[in-house]
């Protein structure tokens, strides 16, 4: 690239001498806090066995599901007889 590319592609990208510098310091300081929060994540969540999650999320399932059922088909019809 010549002189005038390079300043070209500067003024298009907003890289500037310095400012490039501190955009490429910020995304490896982002870069390393998303990397240690997943880490951390992964103690908090590591004793949750594959199992108890698939346990959990079907009783969570099946107790949604028979709130709904009651909602929609048995409460309607106690209203409707006694009022």
């Amino acid at each position: 690239m010549t002189a005038a590319n390079n300043a070209a592609f500067g003024r298009l990208f907003l890289f500037r001498g310095s400012r490039m510098q501190d955009q490429e310091s910020t995304l490896v300081i982002v870069k390393n806090l998303v990397a240690w929060l997943g880490v951390a994540a992964g103690h908090v969540f590591s004793s949750i066995t594959l199992s108890n999650f698939a346990l959990t999320v079907t009783s969570v399932y099946g107790a949604l599901s028979a709130y709904v059922l009651m909602r929609d088909k048995i409460l309607p019809r106690r209203k409707g007889r006694g009022s």
